[in-house]
């Protein structure tokens, strides 16, 4: 992962495709999903982003990165003018010759396992997904790459944390995170509503994850979760602060490059009358469009922000998701604030 606190991320999902159709996917992955982003329009606005804005953390995700045809030549472009390059995949595709070339130029990976051999396999529906899982790990291990994995947090997964940890021990992984699951994408019909945690859950999870820290030294843990004291003692931790930002990385440390090639702030699924650009739409990349975005809309970005944590304080949670909040404020946000 990178290893200065000054970055901004470009999440970057070139293409749905997928070798997968996991029932909790937070978009509509699948092996049928059409072609995605051309590298000829992503490019330009990469370089743009870095020489303007200061973004230098691409991560490209999906769909299952690794079925996208234009990777290895992305990744080595993104080197290229200066970006830190990351990975987001389900693993299972490691092997191959192909995968070998995007590694040559990927600085870190993130491996998606969502507990045990019988929860992993149910969640991604599909009967070997874990051994395949396993073996791409395997091949992660012995290249001595830089990874971690991502664990999507359900009621039954949550008490797996010491079988994943590890998991993580024994194929050499510097970080495990932890991410709740949310009702986004495929996840709202095709997941058992049972398998949401509610507050006492992720009490349980945070007091767990707490004394796993304690006693690991070489695996760091990330807890996708903030607890509602420290956002309010400390609002600038989610760019919430009376003061407004300067910038729109100061702002929205984290762009996002969907597969229809809108330029979202904050996450994917992000509500798309916040859309900031989109690179399909470009003739030539001229001015500066994420500049003009801000100066014309970052204030009422940045109210939305601040309408968020005021909705947190008032109410009774304790430990908040704070990008799943954030999100579902933008879909019910005024036209005032939008605009």
């Amino acid at each position: 992962m990178p290893c200065s606190t000054d970055y901004g991320i470009v999440h970057l999902h070139p293409t749905l495709r997928c070798n997968l159709r996991c029932r909790h996917c937070y978009s509509t992955s699948s092996p049928g999903a059409k072609p995605g982003l051309s590298g000829a329009r992503i490019l330009p606005y990469l370089d743009y982003l870095k020489r303007e804005h200061g973004y230098n953390v691409l991560s490209v995700s999906g769909g299952e990165p690794l079925l996208y045809p234009e990777l290895p030549e992305l990744l080595a472009a993104a080197h290229e003018i200066g970006y830190h390059t990351q990975l987001v995949s389900n693993g299972m595709l490691l092997g191959s010759r192909r995968a070998q070339r995007v590694l040559d130029h990927t600085d870190s990976l993130a491996v998606s396992i969502d507990g045990d051999r019988e929860l992993h396999n149910a969640l991604r529906d599909s009967p070997d997904a874990y051994d395949r899982t396993l073996e791409g790990l395997a091949v992660l291990r012995d290249r001595g790459a830089n990874f971690g994995l991502i664990h999507t947090l359900t009621k039954r997964s949550w008490r797996l944390l010491p079988e994943l940890v590890a998991l993580a021990h024994a194929y050499g992984a510097g970080l495990l995170q932890l991410h709740t699951l949310e009702a986004a994408g495929r996840a709202v019909s095709a997941v058992d509503p049972g398998l949401y945690l509610d507050q006492g859950d992720l009490h349980r999870v945070f007091l767990l994850t707490t004394v796993i820290r304690q006693t690991e030294t070489a695996l760091k843990v990330q807890l996708d979760l903030i607890h509602r004291d420290h956002l309010e003692e400390h609002p600038e931790a989610v760019r919430a602060g009376a003061t407004p930002p300067r910038s729109m990385r100061e702002l929205s440390r984290e762009l996002i490059i969907t597969e229809t090639g809108d330029v979202l702030p904050f996450a994917y699924g992000f509500d798309a009358r916040f859309r900031v650009d989109n690179i399909n739409e470009l003739g030539y990349l001229e001015g500066d469009p994420v500049g003009d975005y801000f100066r014309q809309r970052g204030d009422g970005l940045h109210a939305l922000v601040r309408h968020t944590l005021r909705e947190v304080l008032e109410g009774t949670d304790q430990l908040i998701n704070w990008s799943e909040r954030l999100l579902r404020a933008a879909g019910a946000a005024q036209q005032a604030v939008v605009t």
